[in-house]
Formats: C-alpha cells, structure tokens, sequence
C-alpha cells in the first residue's frame, strides 16, 4: 500500500510495488486541483505591484527645507530653492 506526501496527498508507492498508472494518474489529477491558475498568479502580481506602488510613495521632510522622495540611500539630496 503506498504511503501519501503530507501536503497534497500524492500517492507514493513502496519500493517493492509495481508501478501503477492510476496511482500515477491520480497524482497527476492532485497536481492539477491543487496549482494555482494564471488568472489568480496575475491577480496576485497585479495586488502586490499596487501595494509596491503605494508605500513607495512615501515623502519625508528633512532639517533645512531638504525634502526627500524615494531617495536611495547614500545618494545626494538637493535643497528645494
């Protein structure tokens, strides 16, 4: 009797078993069910791009009128004139 991987319950078959092409079919079945789709990896990339977007956003105001936005560090910040 073959033994299941914890997380998706794929069959896998002792060493002293043969081969068995519906175990191996059902696993591949298992695979299918369980990837996730295109259409919900855009979706996620899409969100997380926003989120990105969003809190890189972020301005802060120095000593002296020096103001910086998405400043990386180490590098040169101007005074505003």
């Amino acid at each position: 009797m073959p033994t299941t991987t914890p997380n998706l319950g794929l069959k896998k078959p002792l060493g002293n078993e043969v081969f068995n092409r519906q175990a191996y079919n059902e696993n591949l079945d298992l695979m299918d069910q369980n990837a996730a789709k295109k259409t919900e990896l855009d979706a996620h990339l899409a969100d997380y791009t926003q989120q990105i977007k969003a809190d890189s956003k972020q301005f802060v105001t120095l000593p002296h009128g020096l103001s910086v936005l998405n400043a990386p560090r180490g590098s040169t910040v101007k005074a505003e004139v």
